[in-house]
């Protein structure tokens, strides 16, 4: 079943997906993953996506150079979709409405 996000996003989202995640690369080459931020409700899940591709804050374009990476993850953690994260900004309010912290500094 595929569920439009919007005119500019979609993707197939499985009925297992129940979150958001995020990861980036810093300048000096670590990465850090970022805590997951949980839905009640698939319908959630898009309204968020959706609201994040309006305002053009992730992309499904994956040839484009990306800040992060938001993924879409299962009860497991498992990633069963990403996006390209556009920019250090949009990437600070991402983080900020979902409530990333840190987790984990990979080098």
């Amino acid at each position: 079943m595929t569920n439009q996000v919007t005119d500019r996003v979609e993707i197939d989202l499985p009925a297992a997906a129940i979150g958001l995640s995020a990861f980036r690369v810093l300048k000096n080459g670590e990465g850090r993953q970022y805590s997951a931020a949980i839905f009640r409700e698939p319908a959630g899940l898009r309204r968020e996506l959706g609201k994040y591709a309006f305002f053009r804050w992730i992309s499904d374009d994956q040839s484009r150079d990306a800040y992060a990476v938001l993924d879409v993850i299962t009860s497991d953690c498992e990633v069963v979709h990403d996006f390209t994260i556009t920019s250090p900004d949009a990437f600070r309010r991402i983080k900020k409405l979902l409530n990333l912290e840190v987790e984990k500094v990979e080098e």
